[in-house]
């Protein structure tokens, strides 16, 4: 049967004499027949055949046809239909609409008149506002809305009236074509272009000037609806062009004084929109609204009310929304507790939904009481849950409502009463038809007609990955990973079904790996991308966002809504752009670009990592205590610090821009800039500081106690910006919108006063120094402390248990492949150390299945022990790994089971000179071990200098005593370049950078030198050493300290394919940017041999030193394929040889990949290449668009722990 796989874009705007191209594309029909139809209102379709200014090409997969609009070409809606030839079966496409006029963006609003214009507000008056009696609720409500916000820019307030007043000239006409007949005349008279709204199409509108719209009026301004929303929208759009933001009450955004209001005449055309329903989902609302609308908003309420709901539902018109799913959380009241909640949604034209544990809009949780009405299981109390349904929705049908259908248990957990995937499966189909039956019972439109849908969230996506079929006409309303990645793509034959498919998407979230409820922290350009592959795969019909309490996401829930109305809005590469849109309208164009700078900043710091997932510990709601960041302080210029610097620099930023805001948008400033800006500084800094105080605690270093004071300090910050919102802010309005600490069981522990440490110091303890690459402070040593490396492969371990050795095109890994007998699942109670199975009391690495090496150190001294770990197959993660209990020779730890793909540090340990042994034991399949590396640490050695990237390393000077100390340092060499020379040292250390004076360097290859540190009582030395490697030309990225670090947009050259391009789009990924393969629709090239011919490639010029075997990191942005059966690969090739895949994998929901995945917004796919010196050209080929490249690590041998990539080994222009 054919199916049409890629639909037509929604609309085209054109100009006259353009070609306006239409395209399908389809599959199933063995001989596929293509016919395309102009759609008439009143009379048959039209058939199109090429020629008379249309031309229509089609073959086996696709269809396009282009319109020449040279002459008398009129606005028209276009549609396909692919017939078999064979069979007589045939799909029809969606229809796409041709218009004509001036575009959305060029409605035109000024205090002067201009040519042409049409006066809303002079200094004579206001024109009347015309409003048929008989038009829909919604319209007046739009209408008084109008009406207040022109009386709050001008100062006059027009009339609302039902007639034309008598000898009035002018007057705004407002209406929808179905139920104001003022505005049906005009339209059938063609008085002014009006097509799509002639045709009833969904939410569209047209504001238009129309001169002597009737008998003694000379001229009128239209704003005329297909349907009543759409004359809504139209006037909420001219509120707007105003002026006016959407969030002039949610965010305090003062409206201009423009006095006088005049607009252009038109015709301004907007819709239809993209997506049928688009809305949001109140959530968590505990922590904020509902506080806050009991002691504020709802006089003798306690809870959210329709008062509340009046105001979300205005602030959704103003969005172009027209759904929601009220507030649900234990604790809030019902929405259909007050009849007065749905008489106002009806009142405001909203349709009412509900979440996908609330099925047919009954709230299970507050609804339902186990003690009267029984267990919520369909398999034991099937009536009277049907009775609640029936009663529901009963008194629900003659509003405009979205049913949710199938079942859940109470309040977001699994149903009840099945024992398998199957049985529930089954169970859902009859709970199904009976809720359908139900439905069609107490409507009058036949059960098809009526809007339903079915989200497969969570444990619901297995239930129907095991056969569950769901009605066709029923919307599948598929779901993100609550993190922002769109988890399933509906395929081709659920593209195909009636009910067509939508999303529901998360600002906002509680539950693993860890909350963020705080505040926005999904950058623009993520949604933008996840929500427009959605809607390329058909995903079209129902859009909702989880926005939390709506506060502190105020323009991310814009930026979904928008491109909910025209997905086709901006493209990635114009994120910057949207946020400078609505800075320049609510704080004002003057400061647009600075908070957009701001913004990008503070968007790309949470991609690295969220500002609540600064404690590094994995619970539901933040339970764990937090752990020491993965951020290093010792490695690559010292990622803590870093870190630290730029949260720091964008608060002090905000504030400055604070300072310069005009004054009656302070309020606006503090809760849409500076709020989310200085608490992500203060929880990013709270943890930081307290984990240096830690950290220099335990090096003896005076400068800890001040860290510890300075994240206290950080703790006491944070609670002070709470309180100016609650309770300073717009004069105390939002008293109660924010929880200093959002969450169950009392909040997560982000939220704490952090842990630090301090140290008890001698009155006189001289100076200590430590330097870049150690963790471990230098005591002096007769000579540099020599460099040395063991690496074992796995094929080195003695095995034992179920660990096994195996073998992929890689080398060798080891893994445990299947289930031990006894060893527990990720839900099972029993545990050992810290609640983890399989661990002694004491810690010890006790289970069975383990893989022991024997290595040999020389020198002796403290290594850092480092494993690199993958998740190797799909078939390892039906259950959560388990944790790697790690002992060398006697010292035991547990190390980190929450691992992805890469090297990572387990730890440090002192070992004497001669033979040792490390085990590595689990009792779980899960990751696997590819090769264990033990690094000594060279405390008086810095990583080398490389004068192709200029790069300084750092040595720190610290008192170890309570007295001050001065120290001087001399370098041994004219090209030994120090940042400075002399310091003083007390509560507060000296960091000193060494760098590379290129005019002053030897002939010599490899120089060597040293700085001697000195306090007048002891001296050290620290050794430098410049490592020499091959010419490189600027751009190239060149082997320094055995890595290869490149930032994927700074490619040598982009070659185009067939299919694709690559598109570097700012905002995407941790790095801030990613190169994106686009067009991001479903095309896949799974054939290696295919993808030199078919797909764009990024070319980097790659220089080697030593050359030999390098373990190629691939870094991407987190993403899901687009067909949920295939791998996310991309492939490589270096200086135009074979081409190999690289595989990335997100893994299973709540697995511990995901976990990983998520947390860091990356995934890395990983290749072993042997390299010879010198220079190499490495490409990487797109084969997904669903892999979006970030970055590229080569290592040799050289690469230190770090949370980050390497700092760019890229050659700079000189």
């Amino acid at each position: 049967m054919p199916t049409i796989v890629d639909q037509p874009e929604t609309r085209a705007d054109a100009e006259r004499g353009e070609t306006v191209a239409f395209a399908v594309e389809y599959a199933g029909a063995a001989e596929p027949a293509v016919t395309w139809y102009e759609q008439r209102l009143a009379a048959e379709d039209v058939p199109l055949r090429s020629g008379d200014g249309v031309t229509v090409t089609a073959d086996e997969t696709g269809s396009r046809l282009a319109v020449d609009t040279t002459g008398d070409t009129a606005a028209a809606m276009y549609y396909c239909v692919v017939a078999d030839a064979a069979t007589g079966e045939s799909a029809t496409s969606d229809a796409a609409a041709l218009r004509f006029g001036s575009p959305d963006g060029d409605l035109r609003v000024e205090s002067e008149p201009f040519e042409g214009s049409f006066p809303l507000v002079t200094p004579e008056g206001a024109t009347p506002v015309v409003v048929d009696d008989d038009d829909a609720a919604v319209v007046h409500t739009a209408a008084d809305a109008f009406a207040g916000d022109l009386e709050r820019l001008s100062g006059t307030e027009p009339s609302v009236v039902a007639a034309v007043p008598d000898g009035a000239d002018k007057v705004v006409v407002v209406g929808s074509v179905a139920e104001n007949p003022l505005v049906r005349g005009l339209v059938e008279r063609d008085a002014f272009e009006s097509f799509h709204v002639r045709h009833g199409q969904w939410e569209t509108f047209v504001v238009t000037a129309v001169e002597a719209p009737v008998e003694g009026v000379d001229r009128a301004l239209v704003v005329a609806g297909s349907d009543p929303r759409g004359a809504a929208f139209g006037l909420f759009e001219l509120s707007a062009a105003a002026g006016v933001s959407p969030w002039t009450w949610w965010a305090d955004v003062p409206v201009p004084e423009t006095g006088a209001v005049h607009v252009s005449p038109g015709p301004h055309e907007f819709g239809p929109p993209s997506v049928t329903y688009r809305g949001v989902f109140i959530n968590d609302e505990q922590w904020g609204l509902r506080p806050w609308a009991a002691g504020a908003h709802e006089p003798g309420s306690d809870n959210i009310g329709p008062r509340t709901y009046e105001r979300v539902f205005e602030l959704l018109l103003r969005l172009r929304a027209n759904h929601v799913w009220p507030a649900m959380h234990p604790g809030t009241a019902p929405f259909y507790a007050d009849p007065e909640n749905q008489a106002v949604a009806d009142e405001y034209g909203v349709v009412v939904g509900t979440s996908h544990t609330e099925v047919m809009l009954f709230n299970n949780e507050e609804e339902w009481d186990t003690d009267v009405d029984g267990p919520w299981d369909y398999t034991r109390n099937a009536e009277r849950m049907r009775e609640v349904w029936d009663e529901r929705v009963a008194a629900t049908a003659d509003s405009e409502t979205v049913y949710q259908v199938g079942i859940r248990g109470q309040h977001d957990t699994e149903m009840e009463g099945v024992d398998s995937d199957a049985e529930a499966a089954a169970l859902l189909e009859r709970v199904i038809e009976d809720q359908r039956e139900i439905i069609d019972r107490h409507h009058d439109a036949d059960v098809t007609d009526v809007p339903q849908v079915f989200t497969p969230y969570k444990e619901v996506l297995d239930y129907y990955e095991a056969g569950l079929e769901v009605p066709e006409d029923v919307t599948l309303l598929w779901v993100d990973d609550n993190y922002g990645y769109v988890r399933r793509f509906p395929d081709a034959d659920e593209r195909a079904r009636p009910g067509g498919g939508g999303l529901y998407y998360h600002l906002s979230y509680l539950g693993l790996p860890h909350p963020y409820l705080w505040c926005d922290s999904t950058p623009p350009a993520r949604t933008w991308r996840e929500v427009t592959r959605a809607h390329r795969q058909g995903m079209a019909e129902n859009w909702v966002v989880n926005v939390g309490d709506i506060k502190r996401r105020e323009w991310g829930t814009e930026c979904f809504l928008d491109l909910a109305w025209d997905v086709d809005a901006w493209v990635g590469s114009d994120t910057r752009a949207s946020l400078e849109r609505v800075a320049a309208r609510d704080l004002g164009p003057e400061h647009a670009e600075a908070v957009a700078d701001l913004l990008c900043e503070y968007y790309r710091l949470a991609a690295e990592r969220r500002p609540t997932f600064m404690g590094f510990s994995f619970h539901w709601f933040g339970e764990d205590a937090p752990e020491d960041p993965a951020f290093s302080p010792w490695n690559y210029g010292d990622e803590v610090a870093r870190r630290a610097e730029q949260v720091r620099d964008l608060r002090e930023r905000a504030a400055a821009l604070s300072e310069e805001i005009d004054p009656d948008r302070r309020d606006a400033f503090f809760e849409l800039v500076y709020f989310p800006v200085a608490t992500a500084a203060n929880l990013n800094l709270k943890q930081l500081y307290a984990y240096r105080s830690r950290v220099y605690a335990a090096q003896g270093r005076a400068d800890a106690n001040r860290y510890a004071d300075l994240a206290l300090a950080e703790f006491d910050r944070f609670l002070e910006n709470v309180r100016t919102y609650n309770e300073r802010v717009a004069d105390g309005k939002w008293q109660g919108i924010v929880d200093p600490k959002p969450g169950m069981g009392g909040g997560a522990e982000i939220f704490d006063d952090p842990d630090v440490d301090r140290v008890a110091l001698p009155d006189a303890g001289g100076i200590g120094v430590a330097i870049e690459g150690s963790s471990t402070p230098l005591e002096g040593a007769d000579g540099p402390v020599p460099a040395e490396r063991v690496t074992l492969a796995a094929s080195d371990a003695t095995v034992e248990g179920a660990m096994t050795l195996a073998e992929d095109d890689d080398g060798t890994y080891l893994v445990v492949p299947e289930r031990t007998d006894g060893a527990a699942g990720p839900d099972d109670a029993a545990a050992g150390t810290d609640g983890k199975t399989g661990g002694s009391d004491d810690g010890s690495p006790s289970p069975a299945n383990a893989a022991t090496f024997e290595f040999t150190v020389e020198t002796g001294g403290r290594y850092e022990l480092a494993a690199v770990f993958e998740h190797h197959d799909e078939a390892l993660w039906e259950w959560d790994s388990h944790p790697w209990y790690v002992a060398v020779d006697d010292q035991r730890r547990e190390f980190n089971d929450d691992v992805g793909i890469g090297r990572f540090r387990v730890g440090e340990f002192d070992l004497d000179p001669g033979r040792h042994t490390v085990r590595f034991a689990t009792d779980e399949r899960g990751s696997t071990l590819r090769s264990v590396r033990l690094r000594g640490q060279r405390t008086n050695v810095l990583p080398p200098l490389d004068r192709r990237t200029r790069r300084e390393r750092f040595v720190d000077v610290f008192a170890r005593g309570e007295a001050s100390r001065k120290w001087t340092a001399e370098p041994s060499e004219p090209w030994i370049r120090l940042s400075q020379r002399a310091g003083e040292v007390g509560e507060t250390g000296d960091r000193l950078w060494v760098s590379v004076d290129d005019d002053a360097l030897p002939d010599a290859a490899d120089p060597t030198g040293y700085v001697d540190i000195a306090d007048g009582d002891r001296s050290v030395r620290v050794y430098v050493a410049v490592a020499d490697g091959p010419a490189a030309s600027a751009g190239a990225h060149v082997e320094d300290d055995g890595v290869v670090s490149i930032r994927a947009e700074h490619y040598r050259d982009s070659h185009p394919g067939e299919l694709a391009e690559w598109t570097a789009v700012d905002g995407l990924g941790p790095t801030g940017t990613a190169m994106v393969p686009e067009p991001l629709t479903g095309w896949y090239v799974a054939d290696l041999d295919r993808v030199a011919d078919r797909c764009p490639a990024l070319e980097y010029e790659v220089v080697v030193t030593e050359g030999g075997e390098a373990r190629l990191r691939v870094d991407a942005v987190a993403s899901f394929a687009v067909d949920h059966g295939r791998d996310l690969r991309t492939a490589v090739s270096v200086d135009g040889g074979d081409l190999r895949w690289v595989t990335f994998r997100m893994g299973p929901a709540e697995s511990r990949a995901w976990k990983h995945t998520v947390a860091e917004n990356a995934m890395s796919g990983t290749a072993v290449l042997d390299l010879d010196p010198g220079t190499h050209t490495l490409r990487v080929w797109a084969s997904d668009p669903a892999v979006n490249v970030t970055g590229l690590v080569l290592d040799f041998g050289g690469l230190r722990s770090s949370y980050l990539a390497p700092p760019e080994t890229r050659v700079e222009e000189s």
